[in-house]
């Protein structure tokens, strides 16, 4: 069960990366969409590679601001099914877009990637050293819906997730220090960030590069 120490670490740890991810990664999945429909690129054929190349310019972005003012986290040397990663000393954020109908994607067959999803180490450093997940999308008005999710196993597609931290990160100027820490039995931990425009509570949820 998580405590509240480790609640107040993942606000201190994200509070920073709220602004640069909110507005990084709508500008980053515009260029891509931009890119291909310039050269009338709509079919599902290339959906894939459009994904891809929002999540490069989304590293382009974040790159840019890393050196100031991403509060202590530093962008990862992508790996050859890993575009988008962030790291904080021993804590490890992977960007991911979310597969249609699917709460979080599988780890599937690759080991690294379920070493990734164990989150094994976890019982030895804490939550300092969690492996998470940043699911992201954009909405229909061009605004990032983001998700962090701490995986603990393994599942095959179409499954039940397996997580034991779950929480929408909200867009700024909200200060993630004036919310309360409100523990569940069912996940190890919920973090209740209100939504900027609803005033609702946000209770929603790979090759591991070298640290």
């Amino acid at each position: 069960m998580a405590t509240p120490e480790d609640w107040q670490f993942l606000v201190d740890a994200f509070d920073p990366l709220r602004g640069p991810l909110h507005e990084g990664l709508p500008s980053a999945a515009e260029v891509a969409e931009n890119h291909f429909a310039e050269f009338d690129m709509y079919d599902k054929e290339y959906q894939a590679g459009r994904a891809h190349l929002a999540r490069c310019h989304a590293r382009r972005l974040l790159k840019v601001q890393s050196a100031s003012n991403l509060g202590g986290w530093k962008v990862a040397r992508p790996g050859p099914n890993a575009a988008l990663w962030l790291t904080r000393d021993a804590l490890s954020l992977r960007l991911l877009r979310p597969l249609p109908g699917m709460a979080v994607p599988p780890p599937g067959p690759n080991h690294a990637r379920i070493a990734y999803y164990s989150n094994q180490h976890v019982s030895i450093l804490g939550v300092s050293g969690s492996d998470l997940i940043g699911l992201w999308d954009i909405a229909g008005a061009g605004e990032a819906t983001i998700r962090i999710v701490r995986p603990i196993g393994r599942w095959r597609y179409g499954a039940d997730s397996k997580v034991d931290i779950d929480f929408q990160l909200p867009r700024l100027p909200q200060s993630l220090q004036e919310l309360e820490f409100r523990p569940t039995d069912d996940l190890g931990l919920t973090l209740p960030f209100e939504s900027d425009e609803e005033g609702e509570e946000g209770t929603s949820g790979t090759d591991r590069p070298g640290r």
